[in-house]
């Protein structure tokens, strides 16, 4: 708590004292690392203030430098942040400095992290509420990916309700107009996750969940001990549909195959040290 108090009031005196010290490279690395130690805290209000205070006094004609921007770009997701709304209003200014791709990619990750923000933080008696609210600002702001930020926010929210039918199907609607890059196993385990881990679920609903695991499976190019990781994962959740027998055998199976890879690979790796 001490440790906590000392580093919040050094980052105070650094927000007042930073406007006066922004022309030196060393001011920059000592910003990071207050940036830094803001976030390992989660302390977003304050970081929120050393920010706007650092950026107020770099812009140039409404635009910031190159060095400035990357800052930029890592640490401000707060779309109601002053240096926010000058890059909203000067799009194409620094679309022509930094490139179109990078400056619309900023502007949607921080739209769709306040949206993410928005779902973790409010109960959920407000939350659909509290998100409608927010889809109505993206639309006064025109904010560009509109249905793609709509579609991902209302994943994340089916999936914090535990509405599970309507978040499979908002994650395959999504899939089906291109929202998702081709998911990697990561991503689709990711899917899978809150089914695996839920108490109150569906039989349809533990079959979709399944199909993510075994799209993972045969989407991972990594260790045989990831690809059973995803059909032991699978076969628990098809363990609970017993209508799934066939699929149940073929899982069996190719798990009692990777187990002897592991273990041929373990014994070759304690034979060779």
């Amino acid at each position: 708590m001490i440790a906590t108090a000392l580093l919040l009031t050094s980052t105070i005196s650094f927000a007042k004292n930073s406007i006066n010290h922004t022309d030196s490279i060393d001011d920059q690395s000592l910003l990071r690392e207050k940036l830094e130690q803001l976030q390992l805290t989660n302390n977003s209000e304050e970081l929120n203030t050393v920010l706007n205070n650092y950026f107020t006094s770099r812009l140039t004609d409404d635009i910031l430098n190159a060095a400035d921007f990357n800052l930029f770009i890592k640490y401000v997701n707060n779309i109601n942040a002053p240096v926010f709304t000058i890059l909203l209003k000067n799009q194409k200014k620094y679309a022509k400095v930094y490139g179109k791709k990078k400056v619309a990619e900023k502007i949607f990750n921080a739209y769709l992290a306040h949206g993410k923000q928005i779902i973790r933080t409010t109960n959920n008696q407000n939350l659909e509420a509290e998100l409608t609210g927010y889809f109505d600002l993206l639309n006064e702001r025109n904010a560009k990916n509109y249905y793609k930020l709509k579609g991902l926010l209302t994943v994340e929210l089916e999936r914090k309700l535990g509405n599970w039918k309507e978040y499979i199907s908002t994650i395959y609607i999504n899939e089906l107009k291109g929202y998702y890059q081709t998911p990697d196993d990561v991503t689709l385990y990711s899917w899978a996750i809150p089914i695996i881990y839920s108490s109150q679920t569906d039989e349809e609903s533990i079959i979709d969940a399944s199909e993510w695991l075994d799209r993972a499976y045969w989407a991972c190019n990594k260790s045989d001990s990831t690809k059973l990781f995803y059909l032991t994962e699978k076969l628990k959740l098809l363990q609970l549909v017993p209508s799934m027998h066939s699929e149940i055998d073929l899982t069996k199976k190719l798990i009692s195959r990777h187990e002897k890879n592991t273990v041929s690979l373990s014994s070759i790796s304690s034979q060779n040290q």
